[in-house]
């Protein structure tokens, strides 16, 4: 059975990504899957969205979305080669949310576990401009805001429910690591 994310790189095949050496430093281009097949090292960027009240955007993907389907997730995108991390988030929110962001603020860089093939992660924090997010593509079903409370919750009660990249992230927000605005509970 295919994991989530190679199903995800089967859908980017044409897609160009940055190859990383063994410090984080990008020093050849090669195509998503081929990256993938070879398990190089490559960028991932994923955004807190909260709105003006500091709730976090949750996204549920579709049934027909390549990455993570029928799962609550976080808006994330592939940085492709010569793209920014903070372009390929606010693409991102654009693409999947129709939103630009007031601001888009780098939280954390994890760089990626060598016994494991993951992406390099950038985690960006930004928050939702007034008008609330509109996905327009198929494979966005439901936004939702939470509070930490009701992500600790989704955290203990349904994990099965989130993507592995929510789920990481949301233990960490619960733990205070990545904080930002999600300090207003509401």
């Amino acid at each position: 059975m295919r994991t989530a994310y190679e199903q995800f790189i089967r859908s980017q095949a044409d897609c160009l990504v940055e190859i990383l050496d063994s410090v984080g430093r990008p020093f050849m281009i090669m195509s998503l899957e081929q990256a993938f097949r070879q398990r190089l090292r490559h960028y991932l960027a994923l955004c807190l969205l909260y709105d003006r009240t500091g709730q976090l955007y949750l996204l549920q993907r579709s049934k027909q979305s390549p990455f993570f389907a029928e799962l609550w997730d976080l808006p994330a995108a592939v940085v492709q080669a010569g793209e920014a991390p903070v372009d390929a988030v606010i693409n991102c929110l654009y693409t999947e949310l129709r939103i630009r962001p007031s601001n888009c603020l780098l939280l954390k860089h994890i760089v990626a576990d060598s016994s494991r093939y993951l992406p390099d992660l950038f985690i960006f924090q930004a928050l939702a401009p007034s008008q609330t997010p509109a996905p327009d593509n198929s494979n966005i079903d439901k936004v939702i805001c939470v509070v930490r409370k009701d992500l600790q919750i989704l955290l203990r009660d349904f994990p099965s429910q989130l993507s592995p990249f929510l789920q990481y992230i949301g233990a960490e927000i619960i733990r205070g690591v990545m904080d930002g605005s999600s300090e207003r509970e509401g």
